[in-house]
């Protein structure tokens, strides 16, 4: 089979996009379901076999720092977040496509040819310069 043209590459690059504007929303993590013990003696989860009190939903997910966050969910919003779980699957999937297009892309782009599309114009006209730093004056003496 022969490999696919740069034209072709482009233009599944370009459906991935579309794909990718059409995910909604979406977010990491994962809902476990959890039942737990109280701790009361008498309590009926106190009983051998008893699965404790539950079900609790919580969403984990990991952040920046590989930091570990979890927040208990109504049960009303259990279905929600597993349906946004669900779409941060189909994204993470269409990025990874992405990835693989665009890596082909490079490799089948000539030497010399141009790499990124050109920015966009500027609309206003004006360059953008530094920010202007106000100086602060020398503490009193």
């Amino acid at each position: 089979m022969a490999e696919p043209s740069l034209a072709e590459l482009e233009a599944r690059r370009r459906v991935l996009f579309e794909r990718l504007a059409q995910v909604g929303d979406f977010r990491r993590g994962s809902v476990s379901e959890n039942y737990r013990r109280c701790g009361k003696p008498n309590c009926a989860c106190a009983a051998s076999g008893h699965p404790g009190h539950g079900p609790r939903y919580v969403w984990t997910r990991t952040t920046v720092g590989r930091k570990t966050r979890g927040r208990q969910l109504d049960r009303a919003e259990v279905d929600k977040v597993r349906g946004e779980l669900a779409q941060y699957q189909q994204f993470a999937k269409i990025t990874d496509d992405i990835i693989e297009v665009n890596e082909a892309i490079c490799e089948a782009r000539p030497v010399g040819a141009a790499t990124a599309p050109a920015p966009p114009p500027d609309t206003d006209g004006e360059k953008g310069g530094s920010a202007r730093r106000s100086r602060r004056s020398s503490p009193p003496r």
